[in-house]
């Protein structure tokens, strides 16, 4: 146990023999520690007293000790070497880890097990310290292994030094010794000795190409592949012919380009394979430059990171095949929109490079047809929306919806997408293309745009929960929060007819133990109802390790603590929603599609289209109009106009009623095209309300009313009746 400062030991005494000769039923509460004037003890003493406390299992004393060491902003180096120096790396581990464990200090501990863990990888990347370490390889046997185990935890920041005492050739020892530790180094050697494979000296060439070979990861494979084939020097062709060789396997017999695109794919997918650094803020990205000492490395968000470098590696494949390479384009273009959607927003990329959407325009209908295939089978929402947004600006007629070959389009898809702003746009797209031949999916189209006008922005969520009390606990936070929640169910299946109805689900709460949690997760995932939808899992204890780890990193997921306080559950639900969904729809939002909506039916009420058919959604429109508020029931009534239903008149006339003044002119005279068009439609107490309101309206009313007799061709008793009253017989 270590000393106790001379500060600090009368009120440890005393706390000490408390414990030890009182059993008390609850906690005794932490010392004050401004009675015992932190600010006098040392960095030291204050690290000396968090270990102390969590050994004695006073946790809420240590907390208190490891926030004023925290408040002090000791730098992370600086925190390594107060630990180790002291020799406490060991003791300070398990201290840490015991209090995390335990909860009470858990915050606390964890942000000095961060502050520790930063400093030792900003100690291991060190320039000075990596060629330090370098230096050490031949020297005696325990320097040496302590340098390749400090090499090692620099991983990639360490390559290009190591590179350059094989660029030099100097001590035949020390370059044997740098080869074996590059191999040792693995998966995080790969990309920077891949990059530079391609433009280092010709003997650096054969050495990487063989280094490569011996590591034996498919990362390599395409830049191996580019440089046995074009490189003009035999020996430099043989090493990486012999190195592709032993890498191969199924892409034996696939050209450099394709090979890029392939492992673009890896990267896309965010392959564990090749991310060096996941649980960091940024990773390193390399180039090769000769008249700058080699290879450069610059650090890319980790947010974005595997979008850049998927675009990066179709740039190698379409300067090797520009045309044909519509894979390469197109993946090119997908993680240049990912990368703009999932960029931070204090992150300041200068690419380079015009907006995504110049791109995803330029490249025309057909690239985007794939993107947007690739964000379905993904089920990248905003992605999706963006590839829609590219399409509608790009493709015209048929092209919409079949491809080249004669195959469904994606966009066909997207009607079905479970994702209600993904519908709209996927709809008003086909709106406005006016097809005049059907398609799989035309019957949607009116149906989807009719429901954009009324309830876009109506929040459907379900909650599974294995007790029942839970389940309903979470159902009235979530209906406070605005969503519609329908009765809780003890497992998905429960729910089946709840999510079936709705036009999508925006959110999943559960509550289960760790077997149903997997369960649901699995069942969600084959449900085209449900895989979209973001999923919130609560649980605790080893459950919730478990869950975090697998599923953790995914962008659809979030997994808290069971009875995390409320508000904190808000924020996790607006975030979760917002980088999975784009967010809630707003009201702002809802206008505008609703707006496009009934412009876009129009559009095919009028010109009477056959495949798209504006009177689909007749029912759906009729009830907008009794519903509205004011904002659209003159543009709703002018649609409906067009429409040759009778529930459509009837519609139009009960609102004018509900209307006053201007409004009510305007609505009647919109009941009046309707009856040119398509004849008497009204039910006879419609007929008798407005022969009423014809006798006893104001005279713009009148006028207006008695234009709708005269439309309907109403019997010529009742006109009568009109003229006779306005005489007074």
């Amino acid at each position: 146990m270590p000393m106790l400062s001379r500060s600090t030991v009368p009120v440890v005494a005393g706390c000490l023999a408390l414990a030890l000769t009182m059993p008390l039923p609850t906690p005794m509460a932490a010392p004050a520690l401004g009675q015992e004037s932190p600010q006098r003890l040392t960095d030291r003493q204050l690290l000396d007293e968090f270990i102390h406390f969590v050994f004695i299992d006073r946790d809420d004393v240590a907390a208190d000790y490891a926030a004023q060491l925290l408040g002090r902003g000791i730098e992370p180096r600086d925190f390594v070497d107060l630990v180790e120096g002291a020799g406490l790396a060991e003791r300070f581990d398990r201290a840490v880890s015991e209090a995390i464990r335990s909860g009470v200090a858990e915050a606390q501990a964890a942000a000095l097990r961060g502050l520790y863990s930063e400093g030792r990888l900003q100690r291991a990347r060190d320039p000075r310290e990596i060629a330090e370490n370098i230096a050490m390889l031949v020297g005696p046997l325990r320097g040496r292994l302590i340098a390749k185990e400090r090499l090692v935890a620099a991983g990639e920041y360490a390559v290009p030094q190591l590179l350059r005492v094989i660029d030099e050739g100097g001590d035949p020892a020390l370059v044997r010794e740098v080869r074996a530790v590059l191999v040792q180094l693995g998966q995080q050697a790969v990309m920077p000795l891949s990059v530079a494979l391609r433009q280092a000296p010709v003997q650096t060439q054969v050495a990487v190409a063989d280094l490569l070979g011996q590591i034996g990861y498919d990362t390599a494979v395409p830049f191996l592949a580019e440089v046995a084939k074009s490189s003009a020097n035999p020996s430099v062709r043989e090493a990486a012919t012999n190195a592709l060789n032993g890498l191969a396997g199924n892409s034996r017999g696939m050209s450099a380009h394709e090979l890029y695109v392939q492992i673009a794919e890896k990267y896309s997918a965010e392959d564990a394979s090749v991310t060096s650094f996941p649980g960091e803020a940024a990773q390193p990205v390399w180039s090769y430059q000769p008249t700058a000492g080699g290879l450069i490395f610059s650090a890319m968000p980790t947010a974005v990171y595997h979008e850049y470098m998927a675009m990066r590696l179709c740039e190698d494949s379409l300067r090797l095949v520009r045309r044909p390479n519509a894979s390469a384009l197109a993946l090119w273009v997908a993680s240049y929109l990912r990368l703009d959607i999932e960029r931070p927003a204090d992150a300041n990329l200068n690419l380079g490079l015009r907006e995504p959407m110049y791109y995803a325009v330029a490249s025309g209908a057909t690239i985007s047809q794939n993107v947007l295939a690739r964000a379905l089978r993904t089920n990248n929402t905003p992605l999706a929306r963006r590839a829609i947004e590219a399409i509608g600006k790009t493709a015209s007629g048929r092209d919409l919806w079949v491809g080249s070959t004669g195959s469904t389009q994606p966009l066909v898809e997207a009607l079905t997408y479970p994702n209600r702003r993904v519908q709209y746009e996927a709809a008003l797209a086909f709106a406005h293309a006016q097809p005049r031949s059907p398609f799989e999916g035309s019957d949607l189209v009116a149906p989807i745009l009719a429901s954009s006008i009324r309830g876009a922005t109506d929040r459907y969520a379900l909650v599974v929960s294995s007790d029942p009390e839970v389940g309903r606990g979470l159902q009235r936070m979530l209906e406070g929060m605005g969503y519609r929640v329908g009765p809780t169910g003890v497992s998905l299946e429960a729910l089946r007819q709840e999510y079936e109805a709705a036009a999508s689900i925006d959110l999943v709460v559960s509550s289960l133990p760790l077997d149903q949690s997997v369960g649901l997760v699995t069942q969600m995932r084959a449900s085209r109802r449900l895989v979209a939808s973001p999923l919130l899992m609560l649980s605790d204890g080893a459950d919730e390790i478990e869950l975090r780890r697998r599923y953790g990193n995914e962008r659809s997921v979030a997994i808290r603590t069971a009875g995390i306080r409320s508000e904190q559950m808000r924020a996790t639900i607006d975030d979760l929603v917002l980088r999975t969904l784009g967010g809630q729809i707003s009201q702002e939002e809802a206008t505008k599609y609703a707006a496009s909506a009934i412009a876009a039916l129009l559009e095919l009420a009028i010109s009477d289209n056959s495949v798209i058919v504006a009177s689909d959604s007749t029912t759906q429109l009729a009830q907008a109009l009794e519903s509205d508020t004011g904002m659209f029931d003159l543009p709703l009534a002018e649609l409906l106009s067009w429409i040759d239903q009778p529930n459509a008149q009837q519609a139009i006339f009960d609102r004018a009623i509900q209307a006053q003044g201007a409004q009510r002119v305007t609505l009647l005279g919109h009941a009046a095209n309707s009856a040119r068009r398509h004849g008497n439609q009204l039910l006879e107490r419609q007929v008798q309300r407005l022969l009423q309101l014809a006798r006893s309206g104001s005279d713009a009313e009148a006028i207006a009313a008695a234009g709708l007799l005269g439309s309907l061709g109403v019997p010529s008793d009742d006109l009568a009746g009109l003229i006779l009253d306005g005489r007074g017989s």
